[in-house]
């Protein structure tokens, strides 16, 4: 399993919404959704633990999802 980072999330958007939009790439093991719904200039963002998020990056950097173009980088992990 590996970590991607997703940001430039719509606003309002869902641990669920998240999910459903990558588990069609790989499974999906979590997601953690940081967001202050109450300050309209933070932009929300996840980590997903998932299997093969390079498809999921492959298929989805770029994508439109309500309106703003997502941004998915696998996260790495400095030692």
């Amino acid at each position: 399993m590996d970590t991607l980072f997703v940001s430039a999330l719509p606003f309002r958007v869902t641990e669920d919404q998240i999910r459903d939009l990558l588990a069609p790439f790989g499974s999906v093991q979590s997601v953690q959704l940081y967001a202050d719904w109450d300050d309209a200039s933070f932009e929300p963002y996840a980590h997903v633990v998932m299997q093969n998020p390079e498809r999921a990056i492959e298929a989805l950097d770029g994508a439109i999802m309500n309106s703003t173009y997502l941004r998915l980088n696998k996260l790495v992990k400095l030692d």
